[in-house]
């Protein structure tokens, strides 16, 4: 991830240490201190001149390997329009269906601040709620909140969010919430550590995915070995095809507030 911020000329941040602990029960170590230091980056870098400040910043867990650094973060982006300019929270759903907190884009903008002070807020006023899920449930609560929820955009998973889990369909015609061979990133939720080292072997020293990676995560090998990974983003299905990243904004922009209102607490109620 480093080297890929520093191609594109991003900033990078690594957190080492546990920035906030969560209630008792409240899933994994470390899950709160996301929001935590989210909020602390957004706030300092709203305390700058604007020209000086960063627009977004992606979060990722430690679980996250960029596998094509040709796609710029830019490419996931609203539109600069009236509408686009309101969405300021971007993230995904994952295989099971709720959204998943793993990967998140947020802009640098006060109603990021209110997001994020509400999920680190929730367990405090609502403390006999079951906190199972860390943060996460935390962020589907914000995503029940109309004053919210119109800032937050439930993108597709393939974007930025999208797992080796799964099975790929006939004639290459994949599910989008399946990483797929130039795709920007792969969000290894599901892959133990014979899943790690196998992508990590093939991104890095041989940059193609072998038939042993197949295999670890779960999909023919036929479908991805010897495929490449760092295709020219004009060619990635970000920009071709009938589901391009311009087009579901388009979409998105389309539906009327209440479509989308429903559509992002559907998505984020956690079972």
């Amino acid at each position: 991830m480093q080297n890929y911020a520093r191609r594109w000329g991003y900033p990078f941040w690594l957190v080492r240490e546990e920035v906030l602990r969560g209630p008792q029960g409240g899933g994994q170590t470390g899950m709160w201190s996301k929001p935590a230091a989210l909020l602390s980056l957004v706030t300092d870098e709203l305390r700058k001149p604007k020209a000086d400040r960063l627009e977004w910043i992606l979060y990722s867990d430690a679980d996250f390997v960029v596998t094509n650094p040709n796609v710029p973060l830019e490419m996931f982006l609203p539109p600069d329009t009236e509408f686009g300019r309101t969405q300021s929270f971007l993230m995904a759903r994952d295989q099971w269906g709720p959204i998943n907190a793993g990967v998140l884009l947020v802009r640098v903008a006060p109603q990021s601040i209110k997001i994020l002070s509400t999920i680190i807020a929730a367990p405090i006023y609502e403390p006999q709620h079951s906190w199972w899920n860390g943060e996460q449930t935390a962020l589907g609560m914000a995503g029940s909140n109309n004053e919210l929820t119109d800032s937050i955009a439930i993108v597709p998973p393939h974007w930025f969010n999208a797992d080796m889990f799964g099975t790929f369909q006939p004639n290459h015609q994949f599910k989008t919430k399946i990483w797929y061979p130039g795709d920007f990133a792969c969000h290894l939720m599901s892959a133990d550590k014979t899943g790690w080292d196998a992508l990590l072997n093939a991104v890095y020293p041989a940059n193609n995915i072998s038939r042993a990676v197949a295999g670890a995560v779960r999909v023919p090998a036929p479908e991805i070995a010897g495929a490449r990974l760092d295709v020219p983003l004009n060619e990635t299905r970000y920009m071709t095809g009938n589901d391009t990243v311009a087009m579901w904004w388009d979409s998105w922009a389309a539906m009327n507030a209440t479509e989308r209102r429903t559509y992002v607490a559907d998505s984020s109620r956690q079972n």
